[in-house]
């Protein structure tokens, strides 16, 4: 019960925080603030000084799987809630740093489980910065480790 409340006030205090958020250009007029989806990466670095922060929660619904034949075997219905935030902050004028926090609650019927997912963590670091007119995008190379925390059988590959 905690959890569904947990993400359920995460949903709408994170909108609510950015729902007015303005971010001015130069001349002091209305930017679109475009962040796109979380599997999107883009080619700059978040400046020193400043934080992203992009949360996302996914619901997912399963009443059954395809037999051989494509037939629906029906089973008992599983709810999935999914939350991931993208955590991202700049560290000095060329590198960035990037972590996404993963949290799963399941249910069907009676039984419910809460997991932490895999902990990714990316460095970027800016190649090159488009200015105005250069036929050359910019440029994002990144280095990301991805730290397991699930349940894992000894990472013997004949148990997966």
């Amino acid at each position: 019960m905690f959890f569904k409340k947990f993400l359920i006030g995460q949903l709408f205090l994170l909108s609510a925080l950015f729902a007015k958020w303005e971010r001015p250009d130069l001349h002091g007029n209305y930017v679109p603030w475009y962040t796109g989806s979380i599997f999107s990466t883009t080619g700059l670095n978040v400046p020193v000084g400043l934080f992203n922060l992009q949360p996302f929660i996914y619901y997912s619904g399963y009443y059954g799987t395809y037999s051989d034949q494509y037939r629906v075997k029906h089973s008992p219905y599983l709810h999935e809630i999914e939350s991931q935030t993208l955590w991202k902050t700049g560290l000095a004028p060329f590198v960035d740093v990037e972590v996404i926090t993963q949290f799963f609650y399941r249910t069907r019927k009676n039984q419910s489980s809460f997991q932490v997912g895999d902990l990714p963590c990316t460095i970027g670091f800016q190649a090159h910065i488009t200015s105005f007119l250069d036929p050359i995008p910019s440029i994002r190379i990144t280095l990301q480790e991805i730290f397991p925390t699930g349940k894992y059988n000894n990472l013997n590959p004949k148990k997966l």
